[in-house]
């Protein structure tokens, strides 16, 4: 079996990464104010190879709009919050 603490270090630090862009933690602070139920979801897959395309297909789910001209000022968000 893997490490498990392998890949919550990996999603620990997606999770650092796209922080500035999208705010999780700030909007997680707001949404507990309203005592929501946390329901786990699970995400079961075979290689860690699929990885990528199963956050796409995630991402597509969420945002099924999203066209490459949004993907783009994302990654130039991105880009420029990771030279402050």
């Amino acid at each position: 079996h893997e490490d498990p603490k392998l890949l919550d270090a990996a999603l620990t630090r997606v999770g650092s990464e796209i922080e500035p862009l999208y705010g999780f933690r700030s909007l997680a602070a707001s949404k507990r104010k309203f005592q929501p139920e946390e329901v786990p979801w699970y995400l079961c897959y075979e290689d860690e190879l699929s990885l990528p395309a199963i956050g796409l297909s995630v991402l597509h789910a969420y945002l099924p709009t999203l066209r490459a001209s949004d993907a783009l000022s994302v990654v130039k968000t991105w880009s420029e919050s990771r030279k402050s």
